[in-house]
């Protein structure tokens, strides 16, 4: 693959937190996320003002048989650094759709 000046790529598998660093997690699991989708990435980095292209037909070269995808975003400091921030946009996400709803 070619590499993109100012920009990164995304794996969904960076961010997943049932997968093993060897299966192409990228960030500790105490900040991972169970189950992350495409649109949540796409719409942490919309939020960041990253303009992610999303390419869901991909697939991860480690996991060739899951389904999955990637997005391509501007690169905000390092890689690392923008991982973590798309993380903690997800989380934040995913706290206040929980407190949004009602428990029964």
């Amino acid at each position: 693959m070619r590499k993109l000046k100012g920009k990164v790529i995304l794996w969904l598998a960076y961010f997943d937190a049932s997968k093993t660093r060897r299966e192409g997690r990228r960030l500790p699991r105490s900040i991972c996320l169970r189950s992350p989708s495409l649109q949540e990435i796409v719409k942490a980095a919309e939020v960041l003002n990253l303009n992610p292209q999303p390419r869901s037909d991909a697939r991860f070269p480690r996991c060739w048989w899951a389904e999955g995808g990637y997005v391509i975003v501007d690169k905000l400091g390092s890689k690392q650094e923008t991982l973590r921030k798309i993380a903690e946009k997800i989380s934040e996400f995913r706290r206040t759709e929980r407190a949004g709803k009602p428990l029964n």
